[in-house]
């Protein structure tokens, strides 16, 4: 039996499944199979090795997004494997016998761990880290044994490492090489990760080679090192890299070396490509190939072929490497890659937890490496892109302060220095200086909670009869744009307060409002009776939405007999459950989401516009007798509560 598709993807996990993605989102029309070795459907790998063993059950993260696997032009085949085919006749033979004709093929068949060659290497209880299958294992022998040896210190086995520290846990990493990752960051950043993990209880021993394992009962008992160290290990994982699946591409006859060999637009034959870890692919910024095992890589390397596919012409492939780590409370990010022989500059200090290392070959930037400094991390993405290079006295020095403060959600209170030009140099540190109860930091943001913040100037020599002045502007009060607006530092418009108030996704809705609301309070001069106001105008003019999403309502009541019939009989199916709610509502022409229109953009008017107003001072204010406004408010009070009875009409439920 031949089934004929215009693409045929052999892969399924990040590469392949982004790939479907795009296509969706692009709205590709032809034909597309999806094949997968494994019977789950395409998820997502990195927090394997995290967050999945920290829970009771191991429930993975779907990588198909946007209606991908109900496409009617995607056809998802789980658990397959090629046996064979023909490039020139468009055709792959499965092991099933099924047979599948392609115009293009997408290779994405991605990489396996590298095995350790040892006595003792099939005992039970030694894994590696791959699929939702290891974890599964790695996660079930964890109820049964407290003794972990991890064989090799790159990234799995670090992540894994602290993960797992704690709950009386003895964790063993050992290394063949002088230190962790070696291949991957800088000297620095090795024994960083080192100490980090190290403080949770983490035992790592470096230039130790294991030489055998040992077993008892079929089970692993011991972890031989070749100095004949003995370990105890009721569970050893093995992570010492890993290679390019491309045994397929091999008996397709196309060129391996390293992974699938590909030219600069990711072909590897006519009407062939090949994306993700299992690729080598030329390096744009050198006259020599790489192959680079990163979700950042097989995302990018899936898109480039979806505008390939799609038939954009396109330059030859270039996207700046990144890479990224969570390691305990740490988050490692990598922009770029490190070559031999380069230059370190370290801005930070690794004793705080929030550093970067910045790698010069000659004068020009070619890696970062942060811990903690996501903001730092997109800054060197773009410099690469750009292929700009900061000097190494900025680095080092980091950019002059423009303003420090502390910020609340609210209101802030900070000091701007009045200085010739924002290049000027007076500060030499802000600290942050903790209260009561001590803070907890927030490494995304680099921000504290609970904390106030201390200056500490640069050394400034003044001679004799000579004065030195510093002058410095204080903002404390609201966050409110037309105050904020008028505080900028050194007079320079990139460094004001205005960015302290942020609107988010909803601004487009919210200015509006906002002036809406100021429009009422011109009128009746108090925020509150304005307030009300909004909401009686909002409400009239959803009042068409308001009930129609009543009548949706009571339709889906009169169904719900029908809906608990469906339920209860595809309650092992999610997908045929989804498919058959949906065809119920189309029958019955039911929207479940009508009417929740006026939620949503009623959300964002209220949570800024109504702090906004209320916080924002009155030049009026005084004392009144009550009656002097309850009339007044008892009257808008009964036509809002008159609009909501007429434009939501109550329901039995």
């Amino acid at each position: 039996m031949k089934n004929d598709f215009d693409v045929v993807i052999i892969g399924a996990g990040h590469a392949g499944a982004h790939l479907v993605n795009v296509l969706v989102r692009k709205k590709f029309t032809g034909s597309v199979a999806l094949v997968s070795d494994e019977m789950f459907q395409p998820y997502h790998r990195p927090p394997l090795s995290k967050d999945y063993l920290k829970t009771e059950n191991v429930e993975s993260k779907p990588l198909l997004t946007g209606g991908a696997l109900s496409n009617p032009n995607i056809t998802f085949m789980p658990g397959c494997r090629i046996s064979a085919g023909d490039l020139k006749a468009g055709l792959l033979t499965l092991t099933n016998g099924k047979e599948l004709g392609f115009k293009k093929l997408v290779l994405a068949t991605g990489a396996s761990p590298r095995k350790l060659a040892i006595e003792g290497a099939d005992l039970d209880g030694i894994v590696s880290l791959k699929t939702l299958v290891d974890a599964e294992k790695i996660r079930d022998s964890l109820f049964q044994t407290k003794d972990l040896v991890l064989v090799g210190g790159g990234f799995i086995n670090l992540e894994l490492a602290c993960s797992l520290a704690g709950a009386g846990r003895s964790i063993t990493v050992l290394e063949q090489t002088p230190r962790l990752l070696q291949r991957a960051v800088s000297p620095i950043m090795s024994e960083f990760l080192k100490t980090e993990a190290e403080k949770l209880g983490v035992h790592i021993l470096l230039n130790e080679e294991v030489s055998r394992f040992e077993g008892e009962d079929n089970h692993i008992s011991h972890v031989v090192t070749a100095a004949g160290e003995r370990f105890k290990a009721g569970l050893a994982v093995v992570a010492i890299g890993s290679v390019p699946e491309s045994k397929l591409a091999q008996d397709l006859g196309i060129e391996c070396t390293n992974g699938i060999v590909v030219n600069k637009q990711l072909q590897a034959a006519p009407n062939v490509y090949a994306i993700g870890d299992c690729v080598f692919f030329p390096d744009p910024m050198a006259s020599h190939s790489l192959r680079l095992e990163s979700v950042q890589n097989a995302t990018d390397q899936a898109s480039y072929v979806a505008e390939e596919l799609a038939g954009s012409g396109q330059e030859g492939y270039h996207a700046v490497p990144w890479f990224w780590s969570v390691q305990g409370d740490n988050r490692l990010q990598i922009a770029g890659l490190a070559k031999p022989g380069t230059k370190l500059v370290v801005s930070g200090d690794p004793a705080d937890a929030n550093f970067a290392v910045y790698h010069y070959l000659d004068e020009q930037l070619c890696a970062v490496e942060t811990i903690n400094r996501p903001g730092e991390h997109m800054l060197a993405r773009k410099m690469l892109k750009e292929n700009f290079s900061p000097t190494e006295a900025e680095v080092m020095q980091g950019p002059p302060l423009a303003f420090a403060g502390v910020d609340a959600q609210y209101f802030s209170a900070v000091l701007l220095p009045e200085k010739p030009s924002i290049e000027s140099e007076w500060i030499d540190q802000v600290r942050c200086v903790s209260l009561s109860p001590e803070p907890k930091k927030r490494s995304v943001e680099g921000r504290y909670v609970n904390a106030t913040c201390r200056l500490i100037s640069q050394p400034f020599v003044v001679a004799p009869n000579e004065t030195l002045q510093h002058s410095y502007d204080i903002f404390a009060g609201p966050k409110r744009p037309d105050l904020l607006e008028n505080y900028q530092a050194s007079e320079s418009s990139q460094y004001g307060l205005k960015n302290l108030m942020y609107y988010g996704w909803f601004g487009w809705v919210s200015k509006p409002m906002l002036a809406v609301l100021h429009f009422f309070y011109g009128i009746v001069r108090n925020y509150g009776i304005a307030i009300i106001m909004l909401t009686v105008l909002v409400r009239g003019c959803m009042f068409p939405i308001s009930r129609k999403q009543s009548q949706s309502m009571a339709k889906m009541q009169e169904l719900k007999p029908e809906m608990d019939r469906i339920k209860e009989k595809y309650k092992q199916d999610m997908q045929k459950q989804s498919q058959a709610t949906q065809e119920l509502y189309r029958k019955h022409n039911i929207n479940p989401l009508a009417g929740c229109l006026p939620l949503f953009i009623q959300m964002p008017i209220w949570m800024p516009s109504m702090w906004l107003s209320v916080m924002k001072p009155s030049t009026s204010v005084a004392l009144r007798p009550k009656t002097a406004i309850s009339k007044a408010m008892l009257l808008l009070l009964l036509l809002s509560m008159l609009a909501h009875k007429l434009f939501i009409p109550a329901m039995d439920f």
